[in-house]
């Protein structure tokens, strides 16, 4: 029975012999692969690490287009009204950034005259629109 055994395993045993003695012979350690494996988490530590001290230090912010108006009123001291009513003439006339009505205030009155029929009968006053359009240009 062992011989049926060992007749079966033998010729196998070669084979089996071959792959052990790859790994007994290859026991050397790849020290490239072993350098890679521990520096490359440090490397993006240290990457990130880098980019959050750069958008801290440069007081990187949102930039979105609200902030950039509601800091421009601010700094204009505009109205509560005059507020409204600049983001209503931004909306009615699809320009996505209303502060760039402090860019360029001619560009409220082309706005303002494009869509002045669907302003309701408060906001139809234009001496308001080319006053508040003076207060852009003064300061």
């Amino acid at each position: 029975m062992n011989e049926k055994i060992a007749a079966v395993i033998v010729p196998g045993q070669s084979r089996i012999e071959e792959i052990g003695s790859g790994f007994r012979t290859a026991n050397t350690i790849d020290w490239l692969q072993v350098a890679f494996v521990i520096l490359l988490p440090i490397v993006f530590c240290l990457l990130g690490a880098f980019v959050f001290w750069v958008i801290k230090t440069i007081g990187f912010e949102s930039g979105h287009p609200r902030d950039l108006f509601d800091g421009l009123c601010h700094l204009h001291r505009l109205t509560s009204s005059q507020r409204k009513f600049l983001q209503t003439v931004a909306r009615k006339a699809s320009i996505v950034n209303p502060a760039l009505f402090f860019a360029d205030p001619s560009r409220l009155e082309i706005a303002y005259d494009k869509i002045q029929h669907t302003l309701p009968l408060s906001m139809r006053n234009r001496n308001a629109m080319l006053e508040l359009k003076l207060h852009l240009l003064v300061e």
